[in-house]
């Protein structure tokens, strides 16, 4: 008795776990003229970024406004949202002077502005931000190979170097403690890492 007892308990526990299972997926249209688009990142207040396919426009998305583009830097052409954090701050690459050539951006209230790069660099990338504001990404310098950096309102862009003997880093996600995750390379491997930066 007790055996069925246990069992029919465990049995209508496993049945509301997978009832409780639900979601929903919502479609968040298209940027005009676009066929596709892809989403890259979400906020813990429910807002979305990423970028139309074909045009190869960032957008942002919200549920009170929809599907809105970002624009680019001047002379630039594309641009891509990679993270954005719960207050709206987006970050992502625009092309500044051709389609080869990026800067890492910062979206505020759909303005964009040009991070910059490392001391004699001609081109960035911003991969995410916290909820501080703080980004980070990678960027060549004089050194030629990019180097991760953070970079914020307050200090503008550091780099944040490479490991001993390795070559290039780049800095691919960032926490409210300043933790940062990236990649860097080392003795021809590239190995993850965890900085505090």
């Amino acid at each position: 008795m007790k055996r069925t007892f246990y069992t029919a308990c465990i049995s209508l526990l496993f049945v509301s776990l997978a009832a409780a299972q639900t979601y929903t997926v919502t479609d968040l249209g298209l940027l005009s003229g676009d066929v596709s688009s892809e989403g890259r990142a979400i906020s813990f207040t429910g807002l979305v970024v990423g970028d139309a396919e074909n045009n190869l426009q960032a957008f942002y998305w919200s549920p009170t406004q929809g599907l809105l583009g970002l624009p680019h830097l001047k002379g630039g052409q594309y641009t891509i949202a990679m993270g954005i954090n719960a207050s709206g701050l987006i970050v992502g690459n625009s092309t500044y002077n051709s389609i080869e050539n990026t800067h890492a951006v910062l979206w505020t209230n759909r303005k964009v502005q040009d991070l910059s790069t490392l001391s004699g660099g001609t081109q960035s990338w911003g991969n995410a931000i916290n909820a501080s504001g703080q980004v980070v990404g990678g960027s060549d310098s004089s050194a030629t190979q990019p180097n991760a950096f953070l970079w914020s309102r307050s200090k503008g862009m550091i780099d944040l170097g490479v490991l001993p003997k390795g070559f290039y880093s780049d800095a691919l996600a960032i926490n409210s403690f300043r933790r940062s995750r990236g990649i860097f390379q080392h003795y021809g491997r590239e190995l993850a890492c965890l900085q505090l930066v």
